[in-house]
């Protein structure tokens, strides 16, 4: 059997292929990615959809997202996005019902 006790632990460092990108420009690729959804949001959604990611990024930035306010916003996003998704719905001669 194997003596775990007398095995020496070698520390090297990680195995990852090394390139010149940093964080900042990783971060800008998907910035830049995900500007074809943000576009899409405010086709969909309207102008509401810009604000809001107006106010997250500010408040990013500013490390002012808690776990409380992310709790409360869910349910607020998800109620008002459920009313206009029926108001749709109506609008486009349903009945609102599932």
């Amino acid at each position: 059997m194997t003596d775990y006790k007398n095995l020496k632990l070698i520390a090297t460092s990680n195995p990852h292929i090394r390139g010149s990108e940093t964080t900042r420009s990783i971060m800008l690729d998907v910035i830049i990615a995900m500007l074809p959804a943000l576009i899409w949001g405010i086709f969909k959604f309207g102008l509401e959809a810009l604000i809001l990611t107006a106010v997250f990024a500010v408040m990013a930035v500013r490390q002012d997202i808690s776990q409380e306010f992310m709790t409360i916003y869910a349910v607020i996003i998800a109620f008002y996005f459920g009313t206009q998704a029926r108001k749709t719905r109506e609008g486009e001669g349903g009945n609102g019902q599932s």
